[in-house]
């Protein structure tokens, strides 16, 4: 019967029948309630975050992961992160807010998720909500208009929860001059270095590496691991059977008119100076003045990209202010509005938008036109053949798909119909195959990781082509035995008794300090050399240590009359003993400046702890049962 409406799955009828059985899904659940009890991760308040929810945000939190940290993104940035713990406390806060803005009656009317989804840029084309893009971006992402308008529906649901428990929270001047004084202060210090690699001829034995290992054994458990066989169905193979006639791509410019009009383009050059949106009438008045004397400079024939370099606020001052082409929807409305009204090398007067105050240069003006037929077949051509090519693509593997059944073997159905099968490596759910043809290596993870063995997938779009995949072997996760990791026991070894010998010789010379001793007295026989900082602020890094965060935080403790830290401190290069050697109180007209904006950021960050103080008495009574390790799923 599964097999018989996969085959026929084109057929509107099924496709209504199979919505159906979704929509049952989603309400109603299915199975028994032994099996949708298995799945169970979490029941807060009786309302349930299944397997599926939990790994579905998992893998969109690792893709997010893998866009932020790139090359440094492996196993054991992972292990730091914790990512499964992260999800499980995103999903288990956010189905506690719904529940509660449910119980305070808090509602999204149709017309405020309108409005809402209109006004994000994104959607927009000239300022205007444009239907079309907004439908062509959603399925790009593989995102239905249902589910993205049901998450939007939420957020403005969650949004206004956070509004209501945050109405109160407000900044006074006192705590803005409080924070000010305490983050602009600059210490500097005396230290010593202890660092781990100076004590070398380490010897171990093999009952201490055992013992070791003993001790750490889940430092050296392995990740899940699959092996995918595969079939790749790429839309290149089929060009050559393609041919697209004049008269096709004649219908496709008639009936497309938007992509081929070009709009008027704009190339400036502008000076910023900065005021808040929120900046009093005289504050404002005052940036004008300043921006106003800038533009006497300008008109007065000083060169513009200099006076940018000087006088700019904004983050193109060092390229002169230069903004290079672009259209009316690139820039706020009042900035845009005054560009696209002037003349080639022409100043404007100071223009006031919600980042400040705008001195414009118009450099070159390309005017709105359109590409002609004959200029623009060529393109049209190659389009169509790509969108016809992909297409037969996909109606391959649509055909060798419903010739198989879960547990058949792939390969022998790509021989069957000409296809070469390829398989990867063993790989990880976090790393992905590391075979560089396989296109969206993190999607194809999520979808390996989601099968049973032998069982084959459904086609997928991993850009550039469409694939089959069937796990042909499945390694769990386990700890190994030790012959199999004994090398990097005996290293971590190693690098653990080098750590505790700086680290206790650290410790003597820190008591030998707080007895009274100079460093330059204790250090006599340690050929070490005591050294300084210089100045430095609670933020950035701490000259000739660098960038240490839990350093610098215990080193701005340290006073006149506690010079010296309680312990030693460890960072990247090994042991520090502190000493503070002076401090610096912040310059008092420096207040002044950063009031306003000081006061917008501490407003914020006081309203998140609120908000954090909220949330875990909301946890404190409410029901929360966790069910599974989510470290081991």
């Amino acid at each position: 019967m599964l097999h018989l409406m996969r085959k026929h799955a084109g057929s509107w009828m099924i496709k209504i029948i199979l919505f159906a059985i979704v929509v049952v899904f989603v309400f109603w659940g299915v199975g028994s309630m032994r099996s949708r009890k298995a799945s169970r991760v979490a029941d807060i308040n009786g309302e349930i975050i299944t397997q599926e929810m939990f790994q579905k945000a998992y893998y969109q939190l690792l893709d997010n992961y893998r866009r932020t940290y790139g090359d440094q993104y492996n196993d054991e940035l992972l292990k730091m992160l914790r990512p499964e713990e992260t999800v499980l406390k995103q999903l288990v806060n956010r189905v506690l807010m719904m529940q509660e803005a449910e119980r305070l009656g808090i509602e999204t009317s149709e017309e405020e998720l309108k409005d809402a989804i209109q006004q994000i840029p994104v959607f927009q084309n000239n300022g205007a909500f444009d239907y079309r893009r907004y439908n062509l971006l959603l399925s790009q992402n593989n995102i239905s208009p249902e589910q993205f308008e049901s998450d939007q529906r939420d957020q403005i649901v969650l949004d206004k929860l956070r509004a209501v428990v945050l109405s109160g929270v407000t900044v006074t001047e006192d705590e803005t001059r409080q924070w000010y004084d305490w983050y602009n202060a600059r210490i500097n210090l005396s230290y010593v270095l202890f660092p781990p690699d100076r004590y070398s001829d380490i010897q171990t034995t093999q009952d201490e590496i055992q013992t070791y290992f003993q001790e750490h054994r889940e430092d050296y458990r392995t990740q899940p691991r699959v092996k995918v066989r595969y079939l790749f169905f790429n839309p290149e193979d089929y060009k050559a059977q393609v041919e697209i006639g004049d008269e096709r791509i004649s219908e496709y410019y008639q009936g497309h008119p938007a992509e081929f009009k070009s709009e008027k383009r704009v190339k400036a050059r502008h000076i910023l100076i900065k005021v808040d949106a929120d900046a009093d009438e005289k504050t404002v008045e005052a940036k004008k003045a300043e921006a106003l004397k800038v533009y006497n400079m300008a008109a007065a024939g000083k060169d513009f990209g200099t006076l940018a370099k000087k006088f700019s606020q904004g983050p193109t001052k060092d390229k002169g202010g230069e903004l290079g082409w672009f259209t009316r929807d690139k820039m706020v409305a009042p900035f845009a509005d005054k560009a696209f009204s002037m003349k080639a090398d022409e100043i404007s007067e100071p223009v006031r938008t919600r980042f400040g105050w705008h001195i414009i240069k118009v450099e070159q003006i390309e005017e709105a036109s359109t590409t002609s037929l004959k200029a623009a077949s060529d393109g049209i051509r190659q389009k169509l053949i790509d969108e016809k090519a992909m297409e037969l693509a996909y109606n391959k593997a649509e055909e060798v798909y419903d010739s198989v059944y879960d547990g058949d073997d792939l390969g022998v159905a790509g021989q069957a119909h000409q296809l070469p099968a390829l398989t990867t490596d063993f790989f990880t759910a976090a790393k992905g195959p590391k075979e560089k043809q396989i296109g969206q290596p993190a999607k194809f993870a999520q979808i390996a990781f989601g099968l049973e063995k032998m069982a084959i997938s459904e086609i997928q779009d991993l850009g550039g082509g469409y694939y089959l995949l069937q796990v042909t072997d499945r390694q769990e996760s386990i700890v190994p035995p030790l012959e199999q990791v004994a090398a990097k026991v005996k290293e971590d070894l190693i690098k653990t008794r080098q750590d505790q010998m700086a680290q206790a010789d650290a410790q003597d010379f820190l008591k030998s300090a707080k007895e009274g001793k100079s460093f330059a007295d204790i250090i006599q026989d340690l050929k070490l050399e005591p050294k300084e900082t210089g100045f430095f602020a609670r933020s950035g890094v701490i000259p000739q240590i660098g960038y240490e965060p839990q350093i610098q935080q215990k080193a701005f403790e340290l006073t006149v009359e506690k010079p010296l830290m309680e312990n030693a401190v460890k960072g990247r290069q090994g042991w520090f003993v502190l000493r503070l050697k002076e401090r610096q109180a912040p310059d008092d007209a420096g207040f002044d400046k950063d009031r306003s904006s000081i006061m917008k950021r501490l407003t914020e960050q006081k309203k998140q702890a609120a908000f954090g103080d909220w949330l875990v008495d909301l946890k404190s009574r409410s029901k929360i049962e966790i069910f599974r390790d989510v470290t081991k799923m």
